[in-house]
């Protein structure tokens, strides 16, 4: 209540949210909300502004394994200790390529993005094996599909997209 500047990364309406410590495999852990909560200092609120912007694009792209190779290897931060993180300003820094919504890759990716949510979302209700099997296989395939996307956007030769997979595999 005492900083009413903040008060809107707060409040109801879209934004994403940024896991603080990078994951194990060095990805970026990157959620979507629109709900009303008040985070503490392991998640970093991001409220996207301007027209050009769908947020489900900006959501897959940082979620791919580009932008998570691309924060890891350009972080002051993120190589500093065994609990790599990340910063707001380092995060304000990514490479977020504008494109007009038309787009068919704006929307492609912001398709594989609610895809991929609701695919997470089935998982953690899922009650046989065999179900969270499939949608584990389901979820890899679309991580792929956005990657694929991703690195297409970028304009990535094969090699590029080879040394990121194989930093990615370490």
């Amino acid at each position: 209540s005492d900083k009413p500047s903040l008060r809107r990364f707060y409040e109801h309406g879209p934004k994403l949210l940024v896991r603080r410590v990078i994951s194990r495999q060095d990805r970026l852990l990157v959620a979507h909300t629109d709900e009303r909560l008040v985070f503490k200092k392991d998640i970093n609120p991001f409220i996207i502004v301007g027209d050009g912007w769908n947020l489900m694009f900006v959501l897959a792209v940082l979620n791919s394994r580009l932008l998570s190779y691309l924060y890891v290897n350009t972080s002051a931060i993120a190589t500093k200790d065994d609990f790599r993180q990340t910063t707001l300003a380092e995060l304000r820094r990514l490479p977020i390529p504008e494109t007009d919504r038309a787009d068919h890759r704006q929307r492609d990716l912001a398709t594989l993005a609610g895809k991929m949510m609701q695919a997470q979302s089935a998982l953690s209700c899922a009650k046989t094996a065999h179900e969270k099997t499939a949608l584990e296989r389901q979820i890899a395939a679309t991580d792929r599909e956005i990657d694929a996307l991703v690195y297409e956007l970028y304009g990535l030769s094969a090699d590029e997209i080879k040394l990121v997979e194989e930093s990615a595999a370490q």
